[in-house]
């Protein structure tokens, strides 16, 4: 039977609201673009095919049922979400989604929400999220069974459907109305990356062996270390960006050449240098595993193969120099396993710091505590010589609250103190960093300012210290175009300790030469082993 036109007309009106809300569904581009600038104007390719799906199944008398109906509707969910994913994901980190990579770190967020925002926020904004993408997809399911339902009413008037058919077909070809950019090039991506992961181990094991091979030639590798400290101090979100930017770098300089000069008078000397790190706003473990390993770790998965290729390690080298190693991880609370191949003596993870303060954002306790308890309970009166790699968190994004100085460290304690001392507090939330540059800048100066004061008042004079960076903060700190390069600073008071890093090409003081290129952070292992082994 054809259905009269009054059938037809009612039809019509949620054929096309459906389909348009569809449309905008996938084409509206957030974040980024204003309202002004979004491609409203476009067809997703996507939903153009959906659509002629559903004309085929509604030409074919098959009526619509939610049994096909909800996994289709889920499909065009996911399709939403990959493509806020695609773009979110640029927008912090700098760099393309990684769907095997990023799905990693989902359980990540709630933590952040927690650690950044207040409790009743954090339950509105999940009840929020949860309430959106309710409403979206029920919208989805409505607009799916009222395309068909409109499809099925034009169905027994194939005049109708083939002139629809051909008019959009043309109009598509013309470019009247343009296609929008497809998913489905991401989405190739994100295969052939899972594809490719056997030639990224191979890739990786020959790495490994290579660094086995040119450490085995070294006769004594880090003699020139014998019976020296040496402190790693990997300080997070330490970026270029304080050193290039300029309402960054107008506070942050003159302090550091304060800082500088303080040392200076104190008989300490000092040599830098930038190096690219293989991360930028986050995925610390990249950037710590790449230095401790001269191999440079660009996401998890290679993270895991380098792990199982047991490469050479910083920890390892040290200990075959006669170091104790230990590694210092305040901002892990749960064990980690899959850092066993940095191969310490030793792993202090936050649960084992013993502190009974507050936590300031997403850092579990400040790191001033945590210079002063390794301090007086793994240094302090031990025979040495030992290697400490910290891994400090004070500065952790989203920078909305962080731990105020204490002046006197003898009263650090337990950290039972900081229930006392009102936190630091800054208007910025996670993931809304647009704004977070005070913040930002006050965190790297408290992190640095207890690293000054801990070098002035508890570092031996034959010491080395390294501080550097792991990553560039979030996207929204730096500003479009920023490069993923970090500061490392050697200080020692023993001259002889800093010459080599002269020599190899660092700059004298803490503050490096912005010219480029800059080489990459896991050259610096071999540049460590280099200066110190006859």
């Amino acid at each position: 039977m054809v259905p009269g036109k009054p059938a037809v007309r009612r039809a019509l009106p949620g054929l096309f609201l459906g389909w348009g809300f569809l449309n905008l569904l996938l084409v509206a581009q957030y974040p980024g673009v204003s309202l002004a600038e979004q491609p409203l104007g476009q067809l997703s390719p996507e939903i153009v095919c959906i659509v002629a799906g559903l004309a085929v199944l509604a030409g074919l008398g098959i009526p619509w049922h939610r049994g096909w109906g909800l996994p289709l509707a889920g499909l065009v969910l996911l399709l939403r979400l990959y493509a806020l994913a695609e773009a979110l994901v640029p927008w912090y980190l700098n760099r393309a989604f990684n769907l095997l990579i990023d799905s990693r770190h989902l359980a990540a967020i709630p933590r952040l929400l927690r650690d950044t925002l207040s409790l009743p926020a954090a339950i509105g904004l999940l009840a929020l999220v949860v309430a959106a993408t309710v409403a979206v997809g029920w919208g989805i399911l409505r607009s799916l069974a009222a395309i068909h339902r409109g499809l099925a009413t034009l169905a027994p008037r194939p005049r109708w459907m083939a002139a629809g058919g051909s008019l959009l077909a043309a109009l598509a070809l013309a470019g009247v109305p343009p296609l929008a950019p497809s998913l489905m090039p991401g989405l190739a991506t994100q295969v052939r990356f899972a594809w490719d992961a056997g030639a990224m181990a191979d890739r990786l094991q020959v790495e490994a062996a290579a660094s086995r091979a040119r450490l085995a030639a070294i006769p004594r590798p880090l003699a020139g270390l014998a019976g020296r400290n040496v402190l790693v101090l990997v300080v997070e979100s330490y970026g270029q960006t304080l050193f290039a930017q300029e309402a960054l770098a107008g506070s942050f300089l003159p302090w550091l050449a304060a800082w500088q000069e303080r040392l200076a008078g104190q008989g300490f000397f000092a040599a830098c240098r930038f190096f690219v790190s293989p991360t930028f706003g986050g995925s610390s473990w990249l950037a710590f595993s790449t230095l401790e390993t001269g191999i440079r770790v660009g996401n998890d998965a290679e993270l895991q193969t380098l792990a199982a290729a047991r490469p050479p390690t910083l920890a390892g080298v040290f200990r075959a120099a006669g170091h104790r190693t230990l590694s210092v991880m305040p901002g892990t609370t749960a064990p980690w396993p899959e850092g066993a191949f940095l191969d310490y003596d030793e792993t202090l993870l936050g649960p084992d710091l013993g502190y009974h303060g507050p936590a300031f954002g997403w850092s579990p306790m400040p790191d001033q505590f945590v210079l002063d308890t390794i301090f007086r309970h793994q240094l302090q009166g031990r025979p040495g010589p030992v290697l400490v790699r910290y891994l400090l968190t004070s500065s952790h994004a989203a920078f909305n609250s962080q731990p105020p100085p204490v002046a006197d460290w003898s009263t650090l304690g337990d950290g039972a103190l900081f229930h006392r001392l009102p936190p630091v507090l800054f208007p910025v939330t996670w993931p809304e960093l647009s704004g977070a540059a005070p913040a930002y800048l006050r965190a790297i100066r408290y992190d640095l300012s207890v690293i000054a004061a801990y070098l002035e008042r508890l570092v031996g004079d034959r010491d080395l210290v390294i501080i550097a960076g792991d990553h560039q903060p979030n996207l929204r700190v730096t500003g479009a175009g920023a490069p993923w390069t970090v500061p490392l600073q050697v200080i020692s008071r023993e001259p002889a300790l800093i010459a080599p890093f002269l020599e190899q090409g660092y700059t004298p003081g803490l503050v490096p030469r912005a010219d480029g290129p800059h080489p990459g952070l896991e050259t610096f292992l071999s540049e460590l082993i280099a200066a110190f082994s006859p």
